[in-house]
C-alpha cells in the first residue's frame, strides 16, 4: 500500500486522468507503466489513462487539460441532469485574456468573462462516468441560460421546468440563486417567476 500511496490517492479522486494530473500526485511514468502491467489502469490514448472498471470520460479529460475552464450553459445543464440533450460540443468559461489555440480541436466552445463574472458560482459536479469536474453551480447555470439571448427558448424553458421540479422546494438553493442574481443579473425576472410558482 505504501509504495502506491500516490497512485491510490490519484485513483480515489480520478477514474480518467491525464499524465499531468498523475504527476501532481507524484505518480511517475514508470509507476503508470507498472499500474498498467498490474491491470489497475489502461492507457487509452497518448497521456490519457482510465482506471480498470471505469469508462473514458471526455469531461474529466477536458477539465484536467484546461484547468482554468469551467463547464457552463448547455454542458452544465447536462451534467446536472436539467436537459436530456447530449452535448455535441463542450461549452467552457475562461477568464478574459485566456487563449489556447487547441480548444477547437477538442470541440470546446469558449466563453470569456471578466474576473467579477468568471468566479461566482464555481463548484464541482460528478460526471456520468463518476469523475468530479469544475462547473458552475446549478443556480449560476440556470441564471446564465435564462439571461443569455443566444440560448434557444426550448433549452431555457426545459432548464427552468427541470430546476423547479428538482429544486423548487429547496430554500438553500433559492437563497444561492437570489444572491447570484443580485450579483450578476440584478434585473432578472427569474426569481420572481419561481416565487409565483412556489
Amino acid at each position: 500500500m505504501g509504495k502506491n500511496k500516490g497512485l491510490d490517492s490519484l485513483l480515489a479522486d480520478y477514474h480518467t486522468f491525464i499524465s499531468g494530473t498523475a504527476a501532481q500526485y507524484g505518480v511517475s511514468s514508470s509507476m503508470l507503466t507498472n499500474a498498467i502491467r498490474e491491470g489497475r489502469i489502461s492507457r487509452e490514448a497518448r497521456g490519457v489513462y482510465v482506471e480498470n472498471g471505469y469508462t473514458w470520460d471526455d469531461f474529466a479529460i477536458l477539465s484536467q487539460r484546461y484547468s482554468r475552464g469551467v463547464f457552463a450553459l448547455d454542458t452544465a445543464l447536462f451534467l446536472y441532469g436539467l436537459t436530456d440533450q447530449i452535448p455535441d460540443r463542450f461549452i467552457m468559461a475562461f477568464p478574459r485574456g485566456y487563449r489556447n489555440p487547441r480548444l477547437s480541436e477538442h470541440w470546446i466552445v469558449p466563453i470569456y468573462y471578466v474576473p467579477s463574472r468568471y468566479s461566482p458560482g464555481i463548484t464541482t459536479v460528478e460526471t456520468p462516468n463518476m469523475n468530479f469536474v469544475r462547473t458552475y453551480s446549478v443556480e449560476r447555470t440556470l441564471l446564465d441560460v435564462w439571461e443569455r439571448p443566444d440560448v434557444a427558448p426550448y433549452t431555457r424553458n426545459e432548464a427552468f421546468k427541470n430546476y423547479f421540479d428538482e429544486y423548487g422546494q429547496n430554500n438553500a438553493s433559492f437563497e444561492r440563486l437570489l444572491k447570484l442574481k443580485e450579483q450578476l443579473y440584478p434585473h432578472s425576472d427569474l426569481t420572481k417567476l419561481l416565487e409565483v410558482l412556489v
